[in-house]
This record gives C-alpha cells, structure tokens and sequence, in this order.
C-alpha cells in the first residue's frame, strides 16, 4: 500500500508530503544522505544486511516462530511480506532468514537475560551470503495486500486486507507453498464481507480467540468472531459494525482486555465488545492526522500514538485526556510505531522523513520538556533508507534485531539496536 494512501492531503502536511517526500524519492540528496550515513555507521552494526525481496512490500513481519539448530550453529526465523501490485497477481509470502549463533561476554544482553547463563548471552550474525531472501511459503491474495497480521494465539492463521475491503484469513502450513504461485483464484480458509473500501487497520483481538476488527478507508469499522464460522458459513460470518465520517487508519488492541483502541483523523475511539456500536470514549488526541496507535505489550496501561505532524504522544490509557509525554523527534509524518517486545520502556517509530527512531522512555520519564536537552531519549536513528520508512517490526524471539523497509524499495533491511544504548527496563506505574 502506498503511503499516500495513509497520509491526508486534505492538510499543510498532507501537501508537504507530496512535495517533500514524494516527488523527492530518485533526488540525489537524499541517496547520498542515506549512503554517506551507511559509510559512517554500518561499519559497527555486524548484524547488518540487505536482502532483496520479491518487490517493494507495504508491510514487515516477524513470525514469532524460531527453529534452532545447535549442532550447525545456526537457527532461522520467518518473516511476513507481501506484494502490492494492481497490474500483475499479488502474493502473500514468507521468507526465511538464518542467523548464526556466536558467544558475547559482559553486555548488556547479559543484565537483560541472565537465564542464557553465567554472564553469557548469545549474538546472532547473519549466516547466509545469498542478497535473496529465501521464500518458503506463497500464498495467492485476491488484489494487493494491504496487511498481515498473525493470530497471537496461534500464528500459523493470518488476517489479510485488501483494498477491496474483504479481509481473508488464511492457515498459511495448510494452503502456502511455492506451487500455489500457479493457482487460479486465492483459497482463504475464511472471507469476511463488511468492508467496501481500503482496509489498512486490522488487528487479532489478545485476549479472546478468533475475534477480530478492521477499519477502513470509508470510515467503517468492524468486528467478526471466526470461531462461529463452520462448513458453508465460513463466507458468511455476521459481524458488528460502527460507521464514523473519516477513515480509520490504524487500531490495536488491548493485552488483556477485550477491548481496542481505533485512530479516526485527529480523533481516538475505544470500544467496548459488549458495547461496539457505539464506542466508550472519543477524545481529540492531536492536531492533525493519526497514522498509528499502539498498546504496549508489557505495561498495559501505556499507549503510543503518532501522527502527520510528526509527533509521537505517549499516554495513559486510564486517563486519555491528558498526554504523559509529546515526542517532536520526526520532520515528517509519522508512519508507523512498534514497541519492544521485552522492554517495556523502548518504542521505535518511522516517518516519511526517511528515519527510524529508537526512543527510551527511561531516559525522559524525569525530563519536563526533553526537546530543550536535544532530545536524549532518541538512543539510535536509523537513517540508511532513502525513501520514506512504511513498516519495521521487532524480532520477538531476537531481541533487539528490527527488519525495515521503505516505500517503493525492494530492499529488506536487518539490523540491530545495541543493547549498551538502553537503561534498564522499568515497568512504569503511571
């Protein structure tokens, strides 16, 4: 999905983004940038690599899948991708990348996870020579694939959205191999109807198996339960709908709740599933548009959201009213925001202004206003994409390896964030 789809146009950023960072892509300022920034910092990430992917995905995916091989030394990961091409077929596809295992003393890593044993923790390096990603797995989408995201209860089932609306759930070790390239038509184990326009805000209800909410570009939003579907109903589930004037563009739901967060232009929506029709709270979190919203996944109260202004609020999900912190670290919208899986207190977002941050919370909680200091909570800015950054994803079962990729780039960046940047983890009680 192109990221001018996910940014309004109807504003002041809307229109820097069009002439800022879309007619600027092939200038060669910004390559340069990107590749004196390799030139000075690549040389320190020994993880580092760049592989080619099938063609430009509008999305990264960790599986939290992890297969280890002792006795080779190695042990490989899966990564979720797609393509998003309205001129040929488009395939859902997942990828295997193998990282070796070697021995580290005296970091970091150690303080985090003293069970590796005895002050030693395990590094992984990439293995493989091959510039190609090694594809296990195709699956044949109906149009192009907007998103995917794994089931959290069991990843082998994946939501897609298209930009049709329809959202198809797939069992990816059933109907995926490199023969379902020649299929005719798609074979989802489930459609679920109720959408009529580009759906780019999808997500797996955590704490109830089988539900599951999107939002699309209409302005719609809606939820299915899969686990009523059975024989000739798995086409035809009923679903719960809630209609607002603007588009949805991103949602997230709560760890152990059944209930989620929706971002709607400048406003955030929470919903109830006892009470979906009509949502619970409705505050007007920012400015301008929001492009993304996240829970994060070990202090259940903390929310980050971003928009086009290229701020990155954090919140109090008790108390929605009033902003914990207000993070300007970005010269373009924001695009997209992921927390890390074990350290509650670090979050990345990524931005149209080509840049990854790496922010620790730490490193503000007692600051009033950071910007004033040169902003000490950013830890590391990835900045060797010269297009804009549209999806990262944190490895969770390799802590502190990221995968990136960006708009219109067939190029699959993984990297790693040193661990000797980061405080220790603190879950907060805000």
């Amino acid at each position: 999905m192109c990221i001018r789809d996910r940014v309004s146009t109807q504003s002041t950023w809307g229109d820097k983004m069009k002439k800022d960072y879309y007619s600027d892509w092939t200038n060669h300022k910004n390559k340069t940038h990107a590749e004196t920034w390799r030139k000075a910092n690549l040389s320190y990430i020994p993880l580092f690599s760049e592989k080619k992917m099938q063609g430009p995905s509008p999305f990264v995916t960790w599986l939290p899948v992890r297969e280890i091989f002792q006795e080779s030394g190695y042990c490989d990961y899966k990564l979720l991708l797609g393509t998003n091409d309205s001129s040929s077929r488009n395939y859902i596809y997942i990828a295997k990348i193998r990282l070796a295992l070697e021995e580290r003393t005296n970091t970091f890593y150690d303080l985090i996870y003293p069970e590796a044993g005895n002050g030693v923790g395990e590094r992984k390096t990439l293995l493989e020579s091959d510039e190609t990603l090694t594809v296990e797995t195709y699956i044949l989408h109906e149009g192009p694939v907007c998103r995917v995201v794994p089931m959290p209860q069991n990843a082998n089932f994946l939501g897609s959205s298209s930009k049709n609306g329809d959202i198809h759930i797939f069992e990816y070790t059933r109907v995926g191999n490199a023969d379902k390239m020649y299929l005719l038509e798609p074979e989802p184990e489930i459609r679920l109807n109720g959408l009529k326009a580009q759906t780019s805000a999808v997500g797996w209800s955590r704490a109830s198996l089988g539900k599951i909410a999107a939002g699309s570009s209409e302005g719609k939003l809606c939820l299915w339960n899969i686990e009523k579907s059975s024989g000739a109903n798995k086409y035809s589930i009923s679903h719960d709908e809630f209609r607002h004037s603007k588009g949805i563009t991103d949602l997230d739901w709560h760890q152990k709740q059944n209930v989620f967060l929706a971002a709607s232009g400048s406003d955030i929506f929470q919903f109830d599933l006892r009470t979906f029709a009509t949502p619970t709270l409705r505050i007007g979190a920012h400015e301008s548009k929001i492009s993304s919203i996240r829970f994060a996944p070990l202090e259940e109260n903390m929310i980050a959201s971003g928009c086009e202004d290229g701020a990155v609020c954090i919140w109090d999900w008790r108390n929605l009213a009033k902003r914990l912190w207000t993070l300007e670290i970005h010269n373009g919208p924001v695009l997209g925001l992921e927390w890390h899986s074990s350290l509650p207190n670090v979050v990345s977002s990524y931005s149209a202004d080509r840049k990854l941050m790496i922010v620790d919370l730490n490193k503000i909680k007692t600051i009033p206003n950071p910007a004033q200091l040169g902003h000490p909570e950013i830890v590391f800015s990835y900045e060797a994409h010269s297009t804009p950054v549209t999806s990262a994803s944190w490895n969770p079962e390799e802590k502190g390896v990221i995968a990136s990729i960006a708009e219109g780039d067939t190029s699959l960046h993984l990297w790693p964030v040193s661990y000797t940047h980061l405080t220790l983890p603190t879950i907060y009680s805000v």
